[in-house]
Formats: C-alpha cells, structure tokens, sequence
C-alpha cells in the first residue's frame, strides 16, 4: 500500500496570554470531578484566547477528560496528528466500533507517515481481522518508517502548562499536572505495541511445528526489531523501558543464540548477556521510584521545576535520572 509522501506541519504551543496571577487555593484531586469542573471553567478565556484551537482543545482534554472538547478537536483538525492519535487512544480504550479505528489509524498514518506508532495501531486491526499477513505486513512498515515513536507528549505537556499557567494555577501544581496529565491520556498509545502481544505469542506457538523452524526465527527477529525500536521514543518513558525490555528477553531467548544482530554485531548469546544487566539496571530503577516521587512532593520549586522541564524535553527517564541525582547529592 502506499504511503503519503507528505506530512503537516504539527502545531506547536504558542503563548497567547499571559499567566494569571498564581491561586493560593488548593486544588481538588486530578480526576475528580469536582477538578475536572474548575479546570473547565477556569480554562475557559484561555480556550476563547486560543480561538479553541488544537493544542487549547487538547490540553483541555488531557486535564478534565471532557470528550466534547476532544471531539471538537477531531472535528475541526482531523488532519492533526497529535489530534489524530488522541482520537486513537480513546477509540481503542473504548472499543469503539472497528470503522472508526480504522478511520484514525489511516488518518494518524496520512498525518504523519514518519512515525511507527500509526502501522502498529494498523497492525492490531489486522490482528483483530485475525489477518497474519496483514499483520506482519503493518509491522514491517512500521520498522521502514524514518522517524522515532512519537507520542507527542512534548507538546501535549506545553500547552497544558501553558493553559494551567493562564488559568491562574500555582506553579507546583502546573508542574505537576502538566506532566501527569498528559501521560495518563496517552496510556494506550504507551503500550499500543504490548497489545501485539497475543500475536506473536500465538504465531510462534504454531511455527513450532516440524518444518517450520526458519519461519520462527523470522517472527522472532521481527518482534526483536520491534522491541528494539520502542526503545527509542522522542519522550522515553519508564513504562516504554519496562515494556521494551520485556519484549526484547522474551524474543532473545527465542533467537538462535549464535544468529548475530546487525545493529550490536554480538550475537544472540551475547546480546541476552547485556540485557539481562540492563533489566537487573531496570529493576534498580524501579525501586528508586517511590521514594523519588516522595521526594519531589517536598522538594524546592526550583528542583520541581527541572523536573517538569526535563520531562516536557527528553521525557520521564531523563527527569527522574536528574532527580535521582538531586537526591543524592543532598544524603550524600
């Protein structure tokens, strides 16, 4: 099938207003109703002040779940990719009707051909279909696609600072809102490759029939190419890590340990080797999570604040890395 050769430019955050002045009252809890409530109405003249476009729309959507104003936004910027996958998420969350899904995947694909996330969401309607080739086929384009997983979290997470700011919200709140919100309503698009799962697993329990033996290889290295890929996201998340690294120990351990992988040039043996240190790594790191997040509840603004900016620019590992060096340099 081709491919679109062109993609839109994608909309970027802009500032329109300035901050209102910071509210020292507290906040309901994110994703309570009585929040979603006060976010709507006080985000209201900064939606008028963006004439209700993409990024105002969106973000409105990523802090009060209000589906009107996402389907506001799908109706007026169909063409959006950032629009295009938030219709994505909640379509598939939903198990909305297939045409729809459809539908976003061909529009995520058409608005941005560059980025893998649109042929894995391809990919599940053909597993649905219970289509293997199409399935493999949707995979593949997926690994030929020039660009890294992008979930757009980056600009998702600006022009809901941007809005919290607007709207009067305290600088700890925003900075954390901003970062939190986002990721929660780009949840399935995190794992939209996890969802192949039953795919592979099924795939290769019938490729282990007599005869078939070189076919099971190939899958097996395709589902490698792929953990590989979601390796590498324009925001690397925790869960991406966690989900990747899974991934990658499982289609290993189905390779042939002495197939050499063009990428590391070690071979399948070796390869397990540093994967398993990297997972031990991981495990590490998710440890420290708790107590990192404890931290930055009481930490000064300013170290909230590299946080936020960490996250919004080089995504959840490389803030909670700084953090973690924060902490330590203060229990040294």
């Amino acid at each position: 099938e081709a491919r679109p050769a062109a993609k839109p430019v994608v909309q970027q955050p802009a500032a329109t207003v300035a901050p209102a002045p910071a509210s020292t009252e507290s906040l309901p809890t994110f994703g309570t109703e009585a929040f979603n409530q006060l976010a709507k109405e006080r985000g209201a003249a900064w939606l008028t002040s963006r004439n209700r476009d993409a990024v105002s729309l969106l973000a409105m959507w990523d802090l009060t779940g209000d589906e009107t104003v996402l389907r506001e936004a799908a109706e007026k910027f169909p063409g959006n990719p950032q629009v295009c996958l938030a219709m994505l998420n909640l379509v598939f969350t939903k198990g909305e009707d297939p045409a729809q899904q459809k539908k976003w995947t061909d529009r995520m694909i058409a608005a941005n051909p560059d980025n893998p996330l649109g042929y894995h969401y391809q990919a599940r309607l053909a597993v649905a279909k219970g289509d293997a080739v199409m399935t493999r086929a949707a995979l593949e384009l997926a690994l030929q696609a020039k660009g890294k997983i992008n979930h757009y979290l980056r600009e998702r997470m600006i022009g809901a600072k941007e809005g919290l700011l607007a709207s009067g919200v305290s600088l700890k709140d925003t900075f954390f809102l901003s970062t939190v919100a986002p990721m929660a309503k780009g949840s399935d698009g995190l794992v939209a490759l996890s969802g192949l799962n039953v795919f592979f697993v099924d795939q290769l329990k019938e490729m282990k029939a007599p005869g078939r033996a070189t076919e099971y290889q190939e899958l097996a290295a395709l589902g490698l190419r792929l953990a590989e890929q979601q390796r590498f996201t324009e925001s690397p998340s925790l869960m991406n890590e966690l989900l990747a690294h899974g991934q990658r120990m499982k289609f290993l351990k189905d390779l042939d340990p002495e197939t050499e992988i063009a990428n590391s040039g070690r071979s399948v043996a070796e390869e397990l080797v540093v994967a398993t240190t990297e997972g031990k790594a991981l495990s590490k790191l998710l440890k420290e999570v708790a107590p990192a997040e404890q931290y930055l509840l009481n930490s000064p603004i300013e170290v909230q604040g590299q946080y936020s900016d960490r996250m919004m620019m080089d995504g959840e590992m490389a803030a909670l890395r700084y953090l973690l060096e924060v902490m330590a340099k203060a229990n040294p």
